[in-house]
């Protein structure tokens, strides 16, 4: 089943001659729970396209459906409700909201999609992550490691139909690096969430189902696993 599908998006900044075409007709598919990573050199449009595909920045021109749903058909209000009800974000410098604790920021997507907060979901979470000494702690009083753990349990407390990673594993030490990228693997792979991984990491690369790699704004390489280990 297709869960995401990316249609000739383009996306330009500025004009004239000082104008920076991000992306250029970029079109592809992705499968429900199929891990997407997505690479290429900075400045190649890879970031740019992640904010796309996750309804923070809209495209130029082209069109995003999740699960059949043109998200950018979507009236303002509407899409930020979609957005935190379907995608989950997380990214290299963690995005933690500095005034609320552990728990209320792993619990303010749900308050975001119109529902109500999920204490027992959110102890179960807190668990999984193994920052269960740490939910009443703001943000400030955590290592990189343990605020990117809030930040995955941020992104998957919603069940999302999307996981969208920036870099997750960028701003980390290699065992943090590690037990991150296991974390997203596990909703991948035991909950059936589909991911997408931005990264400049082999490491992170070679775990995937695919890889798409993006330079000037182009697809110019899409293997599956299976093509590669084929080659």
């Amino acid at each position: 089943m297709e869960m995401l599908r990316v249609e000739n998006v383009s996306k330009t900044y500025g004009l004239g001659s000082g104008a920076v075409h991000a992306l250029q007709n970029v079109s592809f598919s992705v499968r429900q729970g199929e891990f997407v990573a997505i690479v290429g050199s900075s400045g190649s449009g890879k970031s740019t396209l992640l904010h796309i595909l996750g309804g923070v920045d809209k495209p130029g021109e082209g069109k995003v459906y999740i699960n059949g749903e043109d998200i950018y058909a979507m009236d303002d209000k509407t899409l930020a409700a979609f957005r935190c009800r379907s995608i989950g974000m997380v990214y290299q410098f963690f995005n933690l909201i500095p005034v609320l604790n552990v728990e209320e920021n792993i619990g303010f997507p749900m308050l975001m999609a119109g529902g109500s907060i999920n204490h027992e979901k959110i102890k179960e979470l807190l668990v999984k992550l193994n920052i269960k000494d740490k939910a009443l702690h703001m943000p400030n009083q955590l290592s990189g490691g343990q605020q990117q753990r809030v930040a995955v349990g941020r992104a998957i407390v919603n069940d999302p139909l999307l996981i969208l990673a920036d870099e997750p594993t960028g701003n980390l030490d290699a065992k943090n690096g590690r037990d991150i990228l296991n974390l997203l693997w596990q909703s991948n792979s035991k909950n059936g969430h589909t991911l997408i991984i931005i990264t400049h990491s082999q490491a992170v690369a070679a775990a995937a189902d695919r890889i798409i790699q993006i330079e000037d704004g182009k697809i110019v390489k899409d293997t599956s696993l299976e093509e590669a280990t084929r080659s």
